[in-house]
């Protein structure tokens, strides 16, 4: 909200808010991944693996999984506010080539 108002963010763009909060989240995963490691080890946990993948995939999968759907009714009613095809590929591309990988 605070991009929108200072002009970063055009609201006449179909997506583009949502767009943003998903890129600022996926960079998140950086911090993510720091933090899910250093709890884990702080708590001797064994499976370090497991850990990461879940930090890596379960949430940001869950969040990206609810985007879609809203998106596909938001586009299934011809709504101006559903994002461009292009633009949620991209989304899929830089979760899978850069939030993924950033979080090991």
């Amino acid at each position: 909200v605070g991009l929108a108002a200072v002009g970063f963010v055009n609201p006449s763009r179909r997506g583009s808010m949502m767009n943003v909060i998903l890129v600022w989240f996926m960079l998140s995963g950086v911090l993510a991944g720091y933090v899910s490691s250093r709890l884990y080890k702080a708590f001797r946990g064994r499976a370090w693996q497991l850990c990461t993948v879940s930090t890596a995939i379960l949430f940001p999968g869950f969040c990206f999984g609810v985007f879609l759907f809203f998106n596909t009714i938001l586009a299934f009613y011809h709504s101006s506010g559903s994002a461009p095809f292009l633009d949620i590929i991209i989304l899929a591309a830089m979760w899978c080539c850069v939030s993924v990988p950033l979080v090991f």
